[in-house]
């Protein structure tokens, strides 16, 4: 399944799934998956990144930054948006 520009979905959909558990995980503060969500996230995108097109790159690259600056020193002491 091809997408625009010929961007296989189901290599960015298997990253977005990942950025979507991240998203999720923080919003219910479950920490651990967060983490890992975003620690697979990380793995996928640099297995494929040399495959994506550069717009699809730099909005993963970007959410990614995203996600880690918003869960730096993040730890079951605190409590992100209680």
């Amino acid at each position: 399944m091809f997408g625009l520009f010929g961007v296989n979905k189901k290599k960015t959909g298997e990253i977005d799934a990942q950025l979507n558990i991240v998203a999720n995980s923080l919003a219910n503060n479950y920490k651990d998956a967060a983490r890992d969500g975003l620690k697979e996230a990380k793995r996928l995108f640099e297995a494929l990144e040399g495959e994506l097109p550069e717009r699809e790159r730099k909005r993963i690259g970007q959410q990614i930054d995203s996600f880690q600056e918003q869960m730096k020193g993040y730890s079951h002491y605190n409590h992100i948006g209680w």
